[in-house]
């Protein structure tokens, strides 16, 4: 447990330099405006992360759905059924082992997908209108390698304090 500092000092660490509020604050109002366009045809947000995958290679069982996500297997288990209730997906059983689940999309999935692709590559590029080009490169560049980085960190730190690569 770590000791509490008698007095308060301020936080050199203000919202505009802070790369972690930044990217969230960036996330968040980009989901807004990609749930308020998602839900006028009757697809949540949570539901929306799956079928990027799932139109990327419709057919993968349920587990790889949850690795390809990175979330665990009752939050996909949950997002498909309730992908299954807005006839998004269905549920097919291998028939080799009758315990493991294929995911595919239905007709109505397949047929949103060149609407709701298109909404989200027109909102990255209104996004990123005010950035030029050559530096938009460079951005999704450093992003990459921001994204993988700390993949590996969170990695390290299972063995050893993955912060202490930060230095």
């Amino acid at each position: 447990m770590r000791a509490k500092p008698r007095h308060r000092s301020r936080i050199g660490l203000p919202f505009e330099t802070s790369f972690g509020h930044l990217v969230r604050s960036i996330h968040r109002r980009q989901a807004e405006l990609l749930r308020a366009r998602l839900s006028e045809d009757g697809v949540s947000l949570g539901c929306w992360y799956f079928l990027r995958v799932l139109w990327d290679e419709d057919m993968i069982s349920q587990r790889e759905l949850s690795l390809r996500t990175g979330l665990n297997q009752a939050t996909t288990r949950t997002a498909v059924d309730r992908m299954e209730a807005e006839k998004l997906v269905n549920r097919i059983h291998d028939p080799k082992d009758r315990r493991k689940w294929f995911i595919r999309l239905t007709v109505r999935a397949t047929v949103l997908k060149p609407t709701l692709i298109g909404f989200a590559d027109d909102l990255n590029n209104k996004i990123l209108k005010i950035v030029p080009k050559t530096a938009q490169m460079d951005l999704l560049l450093y992003l990459n390698k921001i994204h993988d980085h700390l993949r590996s960190l969170a990695v390290d730190s299972k063995t050893e304090s993955g912060i202490d690569k930060l230095t």
